[in-house]
Parts: C-alpha cells; structure tokens; sequence
C-alpha cells in the first residue's frame, strides 16, 4: 500500500460550523479510505459512544 502522507488542512473553522452550537469539530483518517470504514453503523456508533463518555 502506497503511503499518501499528511495532507495540510486549513485551520479556519468550516463554515458550516456554529461555534456557539458545536462541542467538537473532528478530523478523522482511517488506513483504508476507500472502505469508509467510520462511516459504518456499528464504528460510528462506537465513536460517538466514545465522544459523550469523554465529555461526560
């Protein structure tokens, strides 16, 4: 598998982002982007999960 590397993001917050409304702002890169595995129930579910736990 060919290492793409780092891409360089923009730090300016999107601008479909509400900062008065919004708790977190993730960026996320799995190993196998053509799976979109974070995007399956189960996996997102468990993120999420994650996510309040931490906050809490």
């Amino acid at each position: 598998m060919e290492h793409i590397g780092r891409k360089q993001l923009p730090h300016e917050l999107p601008l479909w982002l509400n900062p008065s409304s919004e708790v977190f702002f993730l960026t996320l890169c799995a190993q196998n982007r053509q799976a979109s595995p974070l995007v399956q129930s189960d996996i997102a579910t468990r993120l999420l999960d994650a996510i309040r736990f931490y906050h809490e």
